[in-house]
């Protein structure tokens, strides 16, 4: 998701001040579980070991003997309003926006993919339908191991569920992967379910591409405009389903999808965003919870001005949070003040761009000042990149050109998964999705007159984020508002498990108490560390709720989690997410060891199938030749 108007906006990609809402289809959360898969594409490059990624082209295809492989889910009659089946089948006709080496790796998972056909509009089910896109990576265990379906929501709105499933989906929990098929979809309108496409690729490529307008008073008119443009084309595209976005008949596709796989009650994660999802499920379809499990929760509020100002607070306490870290450290590129180093950097791009090939069409971008700040917040999401984004802040100010380029590459790439950046540099729908479902899940729109209020709640700003206040624009006015959305105490609250993070940028800790609040004070797991949501990286979070998915009930002995040790160390996360693909942990042990020295962070992070360097490539194969 995408928020902290002034400090991202997901209207142009650009970062400005730290002003909530203020950007046309501003969000309430930035977008970050693209940010995880990006790791993982490293991960594939890395293990050039057969077991780990497979050395095949890029295609995801389903594997014959997969457990589980195969079969149709039928709607049982009366069950839902769901008309379809879900008849899993291969992915190679499904457009899913990851790089070869995700693909290649998820060949001998056997991910399988399939349409569930649901009503545009719930409450009039016998009208028009559409296709949600669906998919699984099916089981490892026999019938007397699977537990049923474990649906998963990544977060956005607008992200993919089959993106995340993909770049994700081989890191999981063992146990998970054993007793449960991992599902996700793209929402409606979202990817490969059918679309709301309220741009042309050519018109997202100018909005997010375009460089920022010196005079604020005008930067917030075109703002204004590009809303107004965004709402104009999702009307011309398909009014029906342009009303039907929202959450509210999300959480009835997701019943329609509980009833198709054939589970009797649902088993849910939801990350970021999708913990709205969750939520309001949790609240209409209380008697159909098996176990849910809430993982770094937006805000229950329906304000903007809350849900604004929430997440800059959040984004600026961690952004903080970073500097002071790097200050205390002798060892620190950017030390003693890094908050200097980094400003400077940010008025250098502002001045002149830096020029990188992106996308595998060797289309041109720019990295500008708004796209850098946009990059650094991103990584502000996993602690492991911590390394690698000092280093990158370090190389666009040295004389090494070539590492220069590498780190402006890298950070620019990371500014754009704000924008739904697929691999080959274009930009998905999610980019205007984003903006249409956080409308209509919001109360009323951001009107002129507020904005004063919500840059009063975000308090001081960093210089880094700091805008005029001409800049500040309305938001959700051309958009609509207002959807029927509840979030309240359940009878399931008993079966949902609460994870939250205290140094989570994105949606910050003070939202986990707020949800928790919301649905009845059901459990809660806190992790003392950062980044954004835990339960998919941190081992002790990671064991907890995979012990709640399996026994379908909150642990006795619960327990809160300390800051993990290595959270910030990229070469210890690489042996975590070897192990979890399955390599030996001595193999993985020994692979690190050998490329810590050889292969720095900035290096590993910037493995993104893009043609690497050669002698990168020659040293990982090296090492893994030496350990296997």
């Amino acid at each position: 998701m995408l928020t902290i108007a002034s400090a991202v906006s997901h209207g142009r990609s650009q970062a400005k001040t730290l002003l909530g809402m203020n950007r046309p289809v501003a969000s309430s959360i930035m977008h970050g579980h693209q940010f995880r898969g990006s790791l993982f594409a490293a991960v594939c490059v890395l293990a050039l070991i057969g077991s780990s990624c497979s050395g095949n082209s890029g295609e995801i295809v389903p594997s014959d003997s997969a457990a589980g492989s195969g079969g149709t889910s039928t709607v049982p009659d009366g069950g839902s309003t769901a008309t379809g089946t879900i008849d899993w089948g291969s992915c190679d006709d499904v457009d899913i926006a990851v790089p070869a080496e995700t693909g290649d790796s998820m060949r001998s998972l056997g991910m399988q993919c399939a349409e569930l056909e649901v009503p545009v509009d719930h409450d009039t089910a016998d009208g028009r339908t559409i296709n949600l896109a669906v998919a699984r990576i099916p089981s490892t265990g026999g019938d007397d191991d699977r537990i049923g379906s474990l649906v998963v929501n990544p977060g956005g709105p607008g992200g993919s569920g089959l993106e995340f499933l993909a770049g994700v989906g081989p890191t999981f929990p063992r146990d998970l992967r054993k007793q449960f098929d991992i599902v996700s979809f793209d929402p409606r309108g979202i990817a490969a379910s059918t679309p709301l496409d309220c741009l042309t690729p050519g018109r997202r490529k100018e909005i997010v591409e375009a460089d920022p307008i010196e005079d604020p008073a005008e930067q917030a008119a075109t703002d204004s405009a590009i809303e107004a443009e965004i709402a104009k084309g999702c009307e011309k595209a398909d009014a029906e389903l342009f009303r039907n976005m929202g959450t509210d008949e999300v959480v009835d596709d997701l019943e329609d999808l509980r009833v198709a796989l054939g589970d009797e009650e649902l088993s849910y994660l939801g990350l970021s965003y999708g913990t709205r999802i969750g939520a309001v499920y949790a609240t209409r379809y209380p008697d159909k919870v098996r176990a849910i499990v809430l993982d770094g929760s937006v805000t229950p509020s329906r304000d903007i001005i809350d849900s604004g100002s929430g997440q800059a607070k959040g984004i600026i306490r961690e952004y903080e949070a970073f500097v002071a870290a790097c200050d205390a450290d002798s060892e620190c590129p950017l030390a003693p003040d890094a908050a200097k180093r980094i400003n400077a950097v940010a008025d250098q791009l502002d001045a002149k761009p830096i020029a990188v090939t992106s996308g595998s069409d060797g289309d041109e971008k720019s990295l500008t000042k708004d796209q850098f700040i946009t990059g650094f917040i991103t990584s502000l999401y996993d602690p492991s990149s911590a390394a690698a984004t000092l280093s990158a802040v370090d190389a666009i100010s040295g004389n090494d050109v070539d590492r220069r380029d590498l780190g402006a590459s890298y950070l620019l790439n990371l500014a754009g998964q704000q924008s739904s950046q697929r691999p080959d540099g274009t930009y998905g729908n999610g980019f205007e999705a984003q903006g249409v479902v956080n409308c209509l899940d919001a109360d009323s729109p951001l009107e002129g007159a507020e904005v004063a209020e919500l840059r009063r709640r975000i308090g001081t700003v960093p210089p880094l984020f700091e805008t005029p206040v001409a800049a500040d624009s309305p938001s959700c006015v051309s958009l609509p508002t207002g959807d029927d959305l509840e979030i309240a105490e359940t009878t399931a609250k008993d079966r949902i498990l609460i994870v939250g993070t205290k140094g989570d940028p994105a949606t910050p800790i003070e939202w986990t108490g707020a949800m928790a609040k919301a649905l009845g004070d059901p459990a809660v797991l806190t992790y003392a560390g950062h980044g954004h949501t835990a339960s998919l990286r941190v081992t002790c979070a990671t064991d907890q709720v995979a012990e709640f998915f399996g026994t379908g009930t909150v642990p006795d002995d619960l327990a809160d989690c300390p800051t993990e040790k290595g959270e910030g160390d990229i070469y210890d996360q690489l042996i975590k997410q070897f192990e979890a693909m399955g390599l030996q942990t001595s193999v993985g042990e020994c692979i690190v060891d050998e490329i810590r020295d050889e292969i720095d962070p900035l290096e590993i992070m910037s493995l993104n199938g893009d043609d690497p360097d050669p002698g990168i490539i020659s040293a990982i194969q090296g090492a893994a030749t030496s350990c296997r």
